[in-house]
C-alpha cells in the first residue's frame, strides 16, 4: 500500500513554532496527504526542547507516543521526527531519531554521518545543489560521500529549493539534483529519492510529497527498518507531487538573511 509522505517540514524559520498549532497541522496534514500520511517535523539548532518534542506535547492525548514518532488516531495521520543537521560541508536531514536525541551541529560530514549511523537514523541529503547542500559544498568529492552506505536518499525535489536569478549558482537546483540522480547516482547506488515541502510554515505541510510503501509503526526499530527501506527502493519520482512555495521561500530567506547578519555581528550564535 501506498502512502503520501512529506518527511521535511520545520513550521517556521524559528525554534519557536508557535502556540496550539496542533489542530491546524492536522487539518491541513490530512487534507493534502489522506488517510496513512506521513510528514516530518525537523529539528534544526533547536536550543529547547526542540520543535518536534514541542509539536507532540501540543498533541496531548490525540498523540499516540511510538518513541521516533507519533500517530493521531482521530485524523489517520503519522508524524516522524527529524534533525537538520548543519556539518561543516552541508546539510543533512536525519529522519527517525528518538524523542529526545539531538544531533551534534558544526562537526565533519564524515563524524555527522557517523553519529546519526550511531543512533540508527535514516540519511537523506536535503537540497543538496542548493544554499548549504552536500552537493554543492563538495563539487568535485560527492559522490564519495554515498560510498560505504552513508546515505539512505536524496531530495530530488525540495518545494523550498528555488532561486530565479539569472546566473545564479542555486538556480535549477532540483532540476540539477534529478539530472544528477539519473546519470550518476541511480545505477551505482542504493540510493532512493524523495520530495519533499522543507516548509516553514503550516500551509505547506503535503504540498509536496512522496509516493512511498507503507512503513511498519508497530515499534521504533520496525519503523527505521521499514521506512529506509522504503525510502531506498523509491526511485521513480514521476508520480511524487513537485510544486514550489514561491513566497513561503522568500519569507524564510529573508529571516535567514537576517539571522546570518546578526551571527555574523555577534548578536546571536552561529548560523552556519
Amino acid at each position: 500500500m501506498k502512502i503520501k509522505a512529506d518527511m521535511h517540514n520545520h513550521f517556521s524559520t524559528l525554534e519557536n513554532i508557535g502556540e496550539n498549532i496542533f489542530d491546524r497541522a492536522m487539518d491541513v496534514a490530512q487534507k493534502n496527504l489522506d488517510a496513512g500520511g506521513l510528514f516530518g517535523v525537523i529539528n534544526a539548532q533547536d536550543k529547547g526542547i526542540g520543535r518536534y518534542e514541542t509539536f507532540l506535547k501540543q498533541g496531548g492525548k490525540n498523540a499516540e507516543d511510538l518513541g521516533n514518532a507519533f500517530y493521531v488516531p482521530n485524523k489517520n495521520i503519522y508524524v516522524i521526527k527529524g534533525q537538520e543537521v548543519f556539518s561543516e560541508k552541508g546539510h543533512i536531514l536525519v529522519l527517525g531519531l528518538n524523542k529526545g536525541v539531538r544531533l551534534q551541529d558544526y562537526r565533519t560530514l564524515e563524524d555527522s554521518f557517523k553519529e546519526a549511523k550511531d543512533n540508527n537514523g535514516i540519511i537523506v541529503l536535503d537540497h543538496p545543489c542548493f544554499l548549504d547542500g552536500v552537493i554543492t559544498e563538495n563539487p568535485e568529492n560527492y559522490l564519495e560521500y554515498f560510498k560505504n552506505n552513508n546515505v539512505d536518499g536524496t531530495e530530488v525535489h525540495n518545494g523550498e529549493a528555488w532561486l530565479p536569478v539569472r546566473g545564479c549558482i542555486f538556480k535549477n537546483a532540483n532540476k540539477k539534483i534529478q539530472e544528477l540522480f539519473y546519470n550518476q547516482i541511480i545505477n551505482k547506488f542504493d540510493i532512493g529519492a524523495i520530495s519533499t515541502s522543507d516548509g516553514h510554515s503550516v500551509r505547506e505541510i503535503g504540498m509536496n510529497y512522496t509516493l512511498l510503501e507503507q512503513p511498519d509503526f508497530s515499534n521504533p526499530e520496525k519503523l527505521i527498518e521499514s521506512l529506509r527501506k522504503s525510502i531506498r527502493e523509491h526511485k521513480d519520482f514521476s508520480q511524487d507531487k513537485q510544486t514550489n512555495a514561491y513566497l513561503d521561500a522568500l519569507n524564510h530567506s529573508v529571516k535567514v538573511a537576517g539571522l546570518r547578519i546578526a551571527s555574523k555581528l555577534g548578536l546571536i550564535g552561529r548560523i552556519n
